[in-house]
């Protein structure tokens, strides 16, 4: 549990580092070309996500699947010998994704940014994608050696260089430069985990002895793995990132500005507990021994997710139409629709994300796929029946409805494996996305007066604020010699 919560302060500190650069970066964009200007960032920051999701084809999760149980059974070379072949399959795959988007660039202008004309700015967010593949590898290998704390300065001084870049060029040329921006930003920070991964390697092969017998790299398992991955995280995760492209084709670039807002506000915190997850969570799935440790594993991750993020949810609820006026401008004042109900999908998120990387690495590749396309076909599928009838506030409802199903699936599937939600946890779920739901109705419906319905709102945050720490004092989630192990921290 200690070592659970060391890691989780460490990557959540480095996480909580990048957020506020996000949220500068965001109001430096808002202020400097407005929510169209946010619109065609989103856009082409989602054809990049696509992009890097394809480029990077599962290859920097594939080595923390197969590379973790390498290294802790004490085959370094193997493990060293699978890196390497990891790097040169993604140089392979990168070369080929931007040599597929050449020849298609108009096509993928017309349909992933609204704009038939911005073919080099398809071409150019189709490289950027590629260097983030390379970025989420060198994290990858970093993760595959449980390095936390080198992951954590990687993050941290690979979102300031970004945002540096980003504002410099954006203030200095307008928005005509966010395509160049996004660029830079994205080659910055591939430079920087780079730098991190071949330093940490350097350290381990001084300090690590030499295994006596080396495997050989399982290149065909590692690709059949990125396949079923990338193929899920396509119709799951890539879902969202398409989103963009999709308000524009239904409400213009305004509204997608809108959207963009919303979603950085409410999701940008997450990395806090996301982060931390993906870095420190997963390998401690994929490692557990007995299902009664997976269970544990599962249900101190939960919890924490719970406790740290549900009053954070609430909180942010009420006050978002101040967070909005605060952190962007008054023009985007319509992002409050969206964060509403979007964040109730929050709640749903934090239980979903948590039984996933349960299903990604210890259950069949197809049974992933199967989750991850429930929850891109849900929302896709939402966002465009809801945004025709409810504007840009359906988004927010699509959202919210299609967390609610991907979390009832993704809870169904583990329970093959025998983890349940504990009854502490699934309590404190409940009451959690109780108050979520009623906050958005009486922000949605006007029912009783607005003073009225804004104490409500406030008494029910600062309750669950109280009930979280009254929860993880009497459950032992967290315990006052857990919280004194955080002071030391994990080494690189």
């Amino acid at each position: 549990m200690r070592s659970q919560l060391r890691a989780f302060a460490v990557l959540g500190g480095s996480s909580l580092v990048s957020l506020f650069v996000s949220l500068v970066s965001m109001k430096a964009y808002a202020l400097l070309i407005g929510p169209r200007g946010v619109g065609e960032i989103g856009v082409i920051q989602g054809l990049a996500s696509l992009t890097t999701l394809l480029a990077g084809f599962g290859i920097g999760t594939g080595v923390v699947r197969l590379g973790t149980p390498m290294l802790a059974a004490g085959d370094v070379v193997g493990a060293k010998r699978l890196f390497s072949h990891a790097r040169i399959l993604t140089v392979g795959t990168s070369i080929a994704t931007i040599l597929i988007a050449s020849l298609v660039r108009g096509p993928l202008a017309s349909s992933m940014l609204g704009e038939p004309s911005w073919a080099w700015v398809a071409v150019t967010a189709v490289l950027s994608g590629t260097l983030g593949a390379w970025a989420t590898l060198e994290l990858g290998l970093l993760n595959a050696r449980h390095a936390v704390g080198a992951i954590a300065r990687a993050t941290v001084v690979g979102s300031l260089g970004a945002a540096t870049i980003g504002i410099g060029l954006i203030w200095g040329y307008g928005v005509r430069a966010v395509p160049i921006a996004i660029a830079f930003g994205q080659l910055w920070t591939a430079v920087v985990a780079g730098f991190m991964s071949i330093r940490v390697e350097r350290a381990a092969k001084r300090e690590a002895p030499m295994s006596v017998h080396a495997s050989s790299p399982d290149d065909i398992g590692l690709l059949r793995f990125g396949a079923g991955y990338t193929l899920s995280m396509f119709l799951g995760v890539g879902v969202q990132y398409a989103l963009p492209a999709v308000v524009v084709h239904r409400l213009g670039f305004d509204a997608a500005g809108q959207v963009r807002a919303a979603l950085t506000i409410s999701t940008a915190y997450l990395a806090l507990f996301l982060t931390a997850m993906a870095r420190d969570y997963y390998p401690r799935v994929c490692a557990a021994p007995s299902v009664d440790a997976l269970n544990r594993i599962v249900n101190t991750q939960l919890g924490i997710l719970l406790l740290l993020g549900a009053p954070l949810v609430l909180v942010l609820q009420v006050g978002s139409p101040v967070a909005v006026t605060i952190l962007f401008s008054r023009s985007f004042a319509p992002a409050v629709e969206v964060m509403r109900w979007q964040l109730v999908g929050e709640l749903f998120k934090f239980a979903s994300w948590t039984f996933a990387y349960v299903i990604l690495g210890r259950l069949p590749s197809s049974t992933y796929l199967l989750s991850e396309t429930t929850a891109g076909a849900t929302l896709i599928t939402g966002v465009w029946i809801l945004v025709s009838r409810a504007g840009i506030a359906g988004v927010g409802l699509a959202y919210a409805a299609s967390y609610c199903c991907y979390f009832l699936l993704t809870m169904a599937l583990v329970r093959r494996l025998g983890v349940r939600i504990s009854a502490t946890n699934g309590r404190y779920l409940a009451v959690s996305l109780g108050s979520a739901v009623l906050i958005a109705l009486l922000q949605t419906v006007a029912v009783v007066p607005p003073a009225i319905s804004v104490s409500i709102q406030i008494m029910m945050a600062a309750a669950a604020v109280a009930i979280a720490g009254r929860v993880a004092l009497r459950s032992g989630l967290v315990s006052r010699s857990a919280l004194h192990g955080l002071r030391a921290g994990p080494q690189a």
